[in-house]
């Protein structure tokens, strides 16, 4: 993973966490906004490979199938949360756009650690009661903003993947 990837996740992250805390939505604007950009970027990276790199079309196939397959590990990963009423349909999106930039291999370690994160946040929440009380269903729940935990998986996921990357290459 490099660089560039990192802040463009971060940026898209950060921006959904804002919005999150404003309004407890993630904007669809916000997700628009990180679809383009990864375009953009492929769009860059493909054209930088095809002018200055001559073998590069032969690893764009493997490079195009890990983002599809991030989009969806990431998408239908929180997709199921949702079926349940853990996390709201902009969580999941977002899950999509980091899935989609990142890759297979980062949006496992993101959704992994995200879900660590989110359950001690809500136990922390209960406990501190910072959490706000809603009724859902008949029943009193706690909201909180999950767009943290996902911000949280996505550094604690980033560490992971290029704290292989650093050791695989020693």
């Amino acid at each position: 993973m490099n660089i560039i990837t990192m802040e463009l996740i971060t940026i898209i992250v950060l921006m959904a966490v804002y919005d999150d805390l404003l309004r407890y939505k993630i904007s669809n604007k916000i997700i628009a906004f990180g679809v383009m950009i990864t375009a953009v970027y492929f769009g860059i990276y493909l054209l930088y490979g095809i002018v200055i790199k001559k073998d590069f079309l032969s690893s764009i196939d493997i490079w195009i199938k890990d983002s599809i397959l991030g989009l969806l590990a990431g998408f239908f990963g929180m997709f199921m949360m949702y079926v349940f009423k853990a996390v709201g349909a902009g969580d999941v999106k977002l899950m999509g756009v980091i899935g989609l930039l990142g890759g297979i291999e980062l949006v496992k370690y993101v959704l992994l650690y995200s879900l660590i994160s989110g359950g001690i946040l809500g136990i922390l929440g209960m406990v501190l009661k910072r959490c706000e009380n809603m009724s859902k269903y008949g029943m009193n729940v706690h909201i909180m903003h999950y767009s943290l935990a996902i911000a949280a998986g996505v550094v604690l996921g980033m560490l992971k993947v290029c704290w292989q990357e650093v050791v695989l290459f020693e």
